[in-house]
């Protein structure tokens, strides 16, 4: 049993949880062809099955950290990924758009639950420097799962129809619930007996919360701003091959991995406020670049630029949310359920954005200046903390 107590154990199964979030958000992007001839879908019905994901997502992060406080992140977590898991399996066996849309539904609650629910666990089992670097880990699981996916189901779409993958995605994900319901927290070794204290939620904004909640939501809007116009704009301006922009894309994904565990290890060694200002000014110059730029030489490495800034702030941002309220570790669940729920409007307004203003413009450059602007507006949120956050 004490194989499925430890830390490492609780970071590696947050960890795997966290991509198969990934797993099961991006899968209906990468099969969009078959759902769409065989579910017989408008391009509407289709940009709705991906939205209603996100907004039941987006909903469940303040619950969930709730529960997460309260309960336990352990005993929340396999619920989340059941839930998940089981909206996915009966999604390959949709007829139709209405029940598509119910259980894209169904998967989005349980995605919702996993991040607070994971942070509770990671920040009652780390401290100190050590957090520092599971977070740069567990943040990881994104860009690990976005290189997969567009790596791996490509091929798989050669050897298996649309509905076998959606099968084969649910069972990991259900797979994934059986080992998060192994771990159990040793007493002994938990750094917060969150079992034992009694949960407050008044007053637990604070200033640096809310400053930091708005940075996340203008970064996370800036990334995922970027993620879901990259292939339209390397298509469009330079004619870019399909398998080409699945490689360019993996590639941002690989290094938006590296960022992460790179953040982790600066972090142990550096204030985090440095490491959120390094991850800014870097954000900010390749978006200059991107926004300017007219050789496709040098595109893909300001792309790659790009994917490692603007991942690097997240293992110091991450660690520094339990923290930031002000009940601290005691309700550090609901803490990053309200931050992400900040993180996630931004994902949900920049794409609808800059595609407002693709249609107006016909300008790539135009779009690209929505995410240089929440960028810019980030920085300054981050520039107005003034307390010193190691």
């Amino acid at each position: 049993m004490d194989n499925f107590s430890g830390s490492k154990y609780c970071l590696a199964i947050t960890t795997v949880s966290f991509i198969m979030i990934v797993f099961n958000q991006l899968i209906p992007s990468i099969i969009s062809f078959h759902l769409m001839t065989q579910l017989l879908l408008t391009y509407t019905q289709l940009g709705l099955l991906f939205s209603v994901f996100s907004f039941a997502y987006s909903a469940m992060q303040i619950p969930s950290g709730i529960m997460s406080d309260r309960f336990g992140g352990e005993k929340v977590l396999p619920i989340a990924l059941a839930l998940m898991g089981f909206g996915t399996f009966l999604f390959a066996f949709s007829s139709n758009f209405y029940n598509a849309l119910l259980f894209r539904l169904i998967s989005g609650f349980g995605a919702g639950m996993i991040l607070p629910t994971s942070i509770n666990m990671i920040s009652n089992r780390f401290t100190g420097k050590k957090l520092d670097l599971a977070m740069g880990v567990f943040s990881s699981g994104w860009s690990i799962g976005q290189v997969l996916m567009y790596l791996v189901v490509p091929l798989m779409l050669i050897a298996m129809n649309w509905r076998n993958i959606l099968q084969f995605v649910a069972i990991m994900t259900l797979a994934t619930m059986f080992f998060a319901s192994l771990y159990k927290v040793g007493p002994s070794k938990k750094v917060n007996n969150y079992k034992n204290s009694k949960t407050t939620y008044f007053n637990l904004l604070s200033k640096e919360l809310v400053l930091f909640t708005i940075f996340h939501l203008t970064y996370l809007g800036t990334i995922i701003g970027m993620l879901s116009w990259t292939p339209s704009f390397l298509k469009d301006q330079y004619g870019v091959k399909d398998i080409l922009i699945g490689m360019i894309i993996a590639g941002m994904g690989i290094m938006s991995s590296i960022a992460s565990i790179s953040g982790g290890y600066l972090s142990k060694m550096h204030s985090k406020k440095i490491i959120i200002y390094l991850s800014s000014f870097t954000t900010i110059f390749s978006l200059i670049l991107i926004t300017f730029a007219k050789e496709f030489q040098l595109v893909i490495p300001v792309l790659f630029l790009f994917a490692f800034g603007s991942q690097l702030y997240t293992p110091a941002l991450f660690a520094l949310v339990p923290t930031l309220s002000k009940r601290g570790y005691a309700n550090s669940g609901l803490t990053f359920g309200i931050f992400n729920t900040g993180g996630n409007v931004g994902g949900l307004i920049a794409p609808v954005l800059m595609g407002c203003l693709i249609d107006m413009t016909k300008s790539y450059s135009f779009a690209f200046l929505i995410p240089l602007g929440m960028s810019l507006i980030g920085l300054l949120s981050a520039f107005i903390v003034r307390k010193r956050l190691e």
